[in-house]
Formats: structure tokens, sequence, C-alpha cells
């Protein structure tokens, strides 16, 4: 929302989960995750435009619930991912 009032505007399209975004001095960080590898993305409130800043492999973590955070300098950039999934089928004997 524009801080004269008014309606609210839309400034990013794509981003699917909150937790996919931060807010930084002049802009915000986010995370664009329908590419593969996924692009972190600064939108800039001063030139109204979204630059790609660096790609990032997710690796098989679930899109839907994602950790991200950035510092507040910029300089670092914090992300959760699952290397790989795994399963084991055990066998429990004499469990009655």
């Amino acid at each position: 929302m524009p801080i004269e009032g008014g309606a609210p505007v839309r400034i990013l399209e794509g981003v699917r989960n909150f937790a996919w975004w931060r807010t930084a001095a002049g802009g915000i960080y986010f995370v664009d995750a329908t590419t593969t590898p996924a692009l972190v993305k600064f939108f800039d409130f001063a030139t109204q435009r979204g630059k790609a800043i660096t790609s990032v492999d997710l690796g098989y973590g679930d899109p839907e619930s994602p950790s991200f955070d950035i510092s507040t300098d910029g300089q670092w950039i914090l992300f959760t991912r699952v290397d790989q999934f795994e399963s084991d089928i055990t066998l429990v004997e004499n469990f009655r």
C-alpha cells in the first residue's frame, strides 16, 4: 500500500510462499523457485525493478515449506536444503 494511502499495489509476482521473501534496506530479497536452480532476486524500491542476484540449489526440499533468510547487510544467505531422501525397511521380531 502506498505510504500516502490508497489501494494496495502488487510489486512481486510469482513468490509462492511468504517464507521465500525478506525485506532489506531499499528493497526485498526473494527466491524464485520456479527455476532450476532457484534464483535469489532483489526488488529495488527506488527503481521498481527486480534483478537476479545468484542461484541456489534447493536440493530435494519441499518448495512449499522453505526456510530462507538474508543478513541485514545483504552479504549472507541462509536456507535449508535436503541432500537426499532415504528410507529403510526394518524387521522387528518379537514385538508382541
